[in-house]
């Protein structure tokens, strides 16, 4: 029998707590940073804890994208902040 699932870090979490590791804001620099650890040692690490709890086998990672940020007073795009420095007056909900 074969299926397929998809989680969300913050989803895997609730059985695998290593995988809230990857729930921190802004933990990649950029996109060749996540790839490179999640094709590494952390990535490897990560599956076989996986695996060994859920009795699976991980074909791999996907993401929706890194450093998503949502706000709920201003829009970035409105007050041109791009930097983590011009955010810091406003408040930033990260997604779990």
């Amino acid at each position: 029998i074969a299926a397929s699932a998809s989680s969300t870090a913050g989803g895997l979490s609730t059985s695998v707590p290593e995988a809230e590791l990857f729930n921190l804001p802004f933990i990649f620099r950029d996109l060749d940073h996540c790839y490179k650890v999640l094709d590494g040692p952390t990535g490897q690490w990560l599956a076989n804890i996986v695996e060994d709890k859920l009795n699976c086998v991980v074909l791999g990672y996907w993401f929706s994208g890194i450093r998503n940020v949502g706000v709920f007073v201003e829009s970035l795009q409105q007050t041109k902040r791009k930097t983590i420095i011009e955010m810091k007056e406003i408040i930033i909900r990260y997604f779990n």
